[in-house]
């Protein structure tokens, strides 16, 4: 629900695409359960962030098959516009 949240423009843009083909009459989606209409419910958009802090937390417990990045502390990618500075060299 990033999308969503930071650009919400987009998001609404991507919702257009989820209408039924004449063609067909077949409706695509980006996700195969459900809709972004359903997606964005507010209940729906609080148990997205609930289920993902729920997995982000066993695996901070389990604590295996840790990146370089992780094991030094680093939360992701950099904000800015520079890569790293191994990719930089």
């Amino acid at each position: 629900m990033r999308l969503k949240e930071e650009h919400p423009e987009l998001f609404e843009l991507a919702k257009d695409y989820e209408k039924p083909y004449e063609g067909s009459g077949r409706t695509f989606t980006w996700s195969s359960d459900e809709s972004l209409d359903e997606l964005e419910r507010p209940e729906r958009m609080a148990a997205i962030k609930r289920e993902h802090e729920v997995r982000a937390a066993r695996k901070r417990e389990r604590r295996e098959n840790l990146t370089l990045a992780e094991v030094f502390g680093d939360e992701g990618p950099e904000e800015d516009d520079e890569g790293c500075l191994i990719c930089s060299l």
